[in-house]
């Protein structure tokens, strides 16, 4: 199965505001979180967005051909590279942490392809 790892950003601020995985289309996909309540702030966000004409970007990160299990591993990944540059995410809870060395060869990573 292909999944997405993709990234919610500000359109005003352009900061990354929230990474997740789904087998769906992107264009899907953000129209599901325009709609969505269960995440308070992603969703009072949305709505700021909303009452002055916006709505999020969303960008793909990566493909992944595989299961969902190593979809959510990359995404692990990219929430703690957010997390380290700074980005305010929204589901900055959804990933419990990884392994130092882990992180580091998946920073080494990214630089080569210029994320």
């Amino acid at each position: 199965m292909n999944w997405f790892v993709y990234a919610l950003i500000c359109p005003i601020s352009h900061a990354v505001k929230y990474i997740g995985i789904t087998s769906h289309p992107l264009d899907y996909r953000l129209i599901v979180h325009m709609r969505e309540t269960h995440n308070a702030e992603k969703a009072a966000w949305i709505s700021l967005l909303k009452s002055q004409g916006l709505t999020p970007i969303i960008k793909e990160l990566e493909r992944i051909h595989g299961t969902r299990a190593r979809a959510e591993q990359r995404e692990e990944k990219y929430v703690l590279f957010c997390l380290a540059l700074g980005f305010p995410l929204f589901n900055k809870n959804h990933v419990p942490g990884g392994k130092a060395e882990d992180y580091i060869a998946f920073l080494n990573s990214l630089a080569k392809t210029g994320f």
